[in-house]
């Protein structure tokens, strides 16, 4: 497929009329599967594949969103920090662009970054009615809506129901769904969005992880059979590789250590994986010097530290 991509890339210049036509085709042919790049946690073919289409000139912003989550899936936000802001003003309409950007700023802890991007999404939401919207833009002012303080229900019914609707083979809606349902510890209905994404596509590793997480407060064998198959369509996916690990720290099983090598493979600076590092380091091996750098380890990134310490207390706890 990569080959296919980078003999396109180096095609002729075409008249504008016809070289806007091509820009179209080449999205609708190529973006699909480069999403399906990154669903199978390929980075390093996802970054070559948008680096060919930036190459390109290719102008839909879901190459700039790809590299992002390509990015924030290993932990390699920081670095990327001063080539995204500089898109901002390209992309200052685009709805999820910039929810892309709020999430991008809340992981590095630039909270008044995080806050600009919501602002200028708000200015940009409100110049072109709902019926307009297409379903992505919907998933986006739903997102958007609850950040800005919308009622979960009035998110749910009125921006995610509406993309469903109108596109109902986007696996976003059904994410999006299921992860605010999941936020207001709505164990039902987040089940039911991700199984209804799932209908859509089968192997879909994140709305996968979403219904183990969903099943973990009622049905620990069913969210472990759950990680498993999102294990096995992406091998390195760290949500699942921590939770998984967590799960068999709690039951004293210490092979999960490998789990959370692996995870910090992909991510060298993973704070859920150094803090469950630093929790076996006290629980199996009594020592606290490696724990306690594990746990500075873990903490370095400002903006996830309160995560982490509830996450080493929610362990710590059960023992």
């Amino acid at each position: 497929m990569y080959s296919r991509l980078l003999l396109l890339s180096v095609c002729l210049a075409l008249p504008a009329s016809a070289q806007q036509d091509y820009e179209r085709l080449f999205d609708e042919h190529y973006l699909p599967r480069t999403i399906d790049l990154l669903k199978r946690g390929e980075f390093r073919t996802v970054e070559l594949a948008c680096d060919a289409a930036f190459r390109r000139g290719q102008k839909n912003p879901q190459w700039q969103i790809l590299r992002l989550r390509m990015l924030q899936a290993q932990g390699k936000l920081s670095e990327a920090q001063p080539e995204f802001a500089k898109l901002v003003e390209m992309y200052a309409e685009d709805l999820p662009f910039l929810i892309a950007m709020h999430d991008f700023y809340g992981d590095v802890g630039e909270k008044e970054n995080a806050a600009e991007m919501l602002q200028k999404f708000n200015a940009a939401a409100l110049k072109k009615p709902l019926k307009d919207r297409t379903a992505e833009e919907l998933v986006a002012l739903g997102t958007g809506a609850f950040l800005l303080g919308a009622d979960p229900n009035k998110v749910l019914d009125e921006f995610y129901a509406a993309a469903k609707k109108k596109k109902p083979e986007l696996i976003d809606s059904y994410l999006a769904a299921g992860n605010l349902a999941l936020a207001k510890y709505d164990y039902a209905r987040a089940s039911q969005e991700f199984r209804a994404g799932l209908k859509q596509s089968a192997q879909d590793p994140d709305l996968r992880f979403g219904l183990a997480k969903a099943f973990y407060p009622s049905d620990r064998e069913q969210a472990m059979a759950n990680l498993d198959r999102v294990l096995s369509f992406q091998a390195n996916h760290t949500g699942a590789l921590t939770m998984k690990a967590e799960h068999l720290i709690n039951s004293e099983r210490w092979d999960g250590e490998k789990l959370l090598e692996t995870a910090i493979e992909v991510d060298e600076n993973h704070p859920s994986a150094w803090a469950l590092k630093s929790v076996i380091a006290t629980l199996r091996d009594n020592d606290p010097s490696a724990s306690e750098v594990a746990r500075e380890r873990a903490l370095q990134n400002v903006a996830k530290q309160p995560e982490v310490l509830h996450l080493m207390g929610r362990v710590l706890s059960r023992k």
